[in-house]
């Protein structure tokens, strides 16, 4: 994971022990915000995507970071309104580290048009704009688990 000046999280530690199956139920839990977090952001079902993360999460799409539910709503709604964007994840890694911490690494291809397109009409399709890596600290809260931590990097981006 890449270095960075993050306020961190204290996570209260659970002293039962894990399951094989305790493990691949929170491995599957949190890939599935992974993969909420994309298809709910790509249909622009913003109020979907801030319920993946805690309270005080801290999310850096790329050099800015937003803090808190109302700084991934600003970031959210700063999105161009004619924008079609799919973002592609793919070779998802998912971390237990504890019954109420994971930490987890994914691959994101993105396609963009600025638009605007016709209704009932695809975009155009000019390859990816950029691939980049996600790397997510999640926690399990009362409300079950959620993204406590998205950092994007960009790892190839078209000129």
């Amino acid at each position: 994971m890449p270095p960075h000046s993050i306020k961190q999280t204290k996570i209260p530690r659970r002293q039962e022990a894990m399951t094989p199956e305790d493990r691949m139920q929170i491995e599957l839990q949190c890939t599935r915000l992974v993969t909420a977090f994309a298809v709910n952001l790509d249909l622009r079902r913003y109020d979907e995507v801030i319920a993946l993360f805690t309270q005080d999460t801290v999310y850096r799409p790329r050099q800015t970071t937003f803090n808190g539910h109302e700084g991934v709503r600003a970031y959210l709604e700063s999105r161009p309104r004619h924008r079609v964007s799919r973002h592609v994840i793919s070779n998802c890694l998912v971390d237990v580290l504890s019954p109420d911490e994971a930490r987890g690494f994914c691959v994101l291809t993105y396609f963009v048009d600025e638009g605007p397109v016709a209704e009932g009409e695809p975009a155009p399709l000019a390859g990816a704009r950029l691939i980049g890596d996600y790397h997510d600290r999640f926690v399990r809260t009362p409300d079950g688990w959620r993204i406590v931590e998205r950092i994007g990097e960009i790892v190839f981006e078209r000129k």
